[in-house]
Order: C-alpha cells, then structure tokens, then sequence
C-alpha cells in the first residue's frame, strides 16, 4: 500500500489515524514508531508487546526498538 505524498497532522489523533494505513491492518497488542526527519514521516515500526510469561530486562526491549529505528537512516 502506497501512503499518501502528504499528511497533516494537526494532533495525536491523526497519527493514530494514520498507522492501519501505514500497516496495511490495526496492530493489537503492540508498540507502534515511527521516525521522523523534520517533517517527514519515515519508518513504521510495529513489533509485539512482551508477553507476561517473558521475564527479559525491558531495557533490552527498549534497545531493540531504538536499534530498529536508528536502521532508517533517513531518520
């Protein structure tokens, strides 16, 4: 699914609005990123929440998303 050239975002609720569009469905049970570069949107990160049973330190949750992000370079 292409996005759309231009997207304005005059709140927290167009980017809500925005993410089943970038993902093609509506994520449940996930973290959704994404970059940006001024005021270009750049990568959508969706990656699944850590479930109860997990027992990794969620700083290595939080360094994986971070080294997901800073992959877009053109972020």
């Amino acid at each position: 699914m292409k996005p759309p050239e231009h997207l304005t975002v005059r709140g927290p609720e167009d980017i809500l609005g925005f993410i089943p569009h970038s993902l093609g469905y509506w994520p449940a049970d996930s973290l959704v990123a994404m970059t940006l570069q001024g005021t270009r949107l750049g990568a959508t990160l969706r990656l699944d929440l850590p479930g109860p049973e997990t027992l990794a330190d969620p700083r290595d949750y939080a360094r994986t998303v971070r080294d997901y992000l800073l992959a877009d370079h053109n972020a």
